[in-house]
């Protein structure tokens, strides 16, 4: 049996962008974990007025514009999460510095398992803002793109050879190999001794 996986995009940027038109006083957003969402539809939103926490993340197909506008457009957001978001580079940082000084308040970038986080020295500072890297809370068994590496892609690493006759005698051995002479010969001093022991069916 080899396992096969189709990837569900889900949520997609217009999605998104639906959500935002019909939901203005959202205060925390998830969107982690989706195959279909590009950045697009974090941009250009009237919504984020009130966000004060953002959570993206393993979406491989996410780059550092989407959030980038998002800093821009939230001038309530204390927290935006973007671990395990590869396409996400140090741009972000920049962004959360520009929209700092229009909008002064204490931000949490998590960046850990992106781009950004590979050039952790060469990242603006900001006395309000805190950058880290450290801590990937990104799940990879949720991430769209994982792969099982359990079962192959091939029928050599499947279950299906399993049921040839000569495999279960090389797993378990022969009918002739599996009570011994002495095996049986412990038994009876067992029972000679008057030890009582569950029945055994041979």
């Amino acid at each position: 049996m080899t396992m096969r996986f189709v990837v569900i995009a889900g949520v997609s940027d217009e999605g998104l962008a639906a959500l935002w038109a019909g939901c203005r006083r959202l205060r925390e957003l998830d969107v982690s974990y989706l195959a279909g969402l590009g950045g697009a539809g974090l941009t250009g939103q009237g919504g984020a007025a009130r966000l004060r926490r953002f959570t993206a993340r393993g979406n491989p197909a996410l780059s550092a514009a989407g959030p980038a506008a998002l800093l821009a457009a939230a001038p309530c957001l204390q927290e935006m999460d973007l671990c395990g978001c590869d396409g996400v580079s140090e741009e972000i940082v920049e962004a959360a510095v520009n929209a700092l000084a229009l909008n002064p308040r204490h931000l949490l970038l998590r960046l850990a398992g992106t781009g950004a986080a590979q050039a952790q020295e060469e990242l603006p500072k900001h006395r309000l803002l805190t950058v880290n890297v450290a801590d990937d809370l990104c799940n990879p068994n949720m991430r769209p793109d994982f792969v099982d590496r359990i079962f192959g892609n091939d029928s050599d690493e499947s279950f299906d050879d399993l049921y040839d006759h000569d495999d279960f005698e090389d797993l378990f051995g022969s009918d002739e190999e599996i009570f011994l002479e002495d095996e049986l010969d412990e038994y009876e001093q067992i029972f000679a001794y008057g030890i009582d022991v569950p029945d055994i069916l041979i």
